[in-house]
């Protein structure tokens, strides 16, 4: 996996109810690469899966599911809290 794009800003927690709380975030996406070598180009290969890792400044609902991060651009993001120190991650991409 290679870091491809860090973004930060300000933006909202949404619960499945549809309650919210401002946060401040601060992503990471990852993304692995396949190997698509070839003899003509040893080196060769093609995006595979994003991974989206990162931190958050509100941890309210820690355990809750269905957690969506609503970013300051408009892009919704759902995750996933990995420890009630606000870490987070997502597989796959932005809705």
């Amino acid at each position: 996996m290679r870091l491809i794009q860090t973004i930060r800003g300000d933006g909202f927690i949404v619960q499945p109810n549809g309650e919210e709380r401002a946060t401040r975030y601060e992503l990471q996406i990852y993304e692995s690469q396949i190997s698509a070598r070839h003899q003509g180009d040893p080196t060769a290969s093609f995006p595979g899966l994003k991974s989206i890792r990162g931190h958050v400044s509100a941890v309210h609902w820690f355990g809750v599911d269905g957690l969506v991060l609503r970013m300051e651009d408009g892009r919704k993001l759902r995750f996933h809290f990995k420890n009630s120190g606000g870490s987070i991650w997502a597989n796959g991409g932005f809705e």
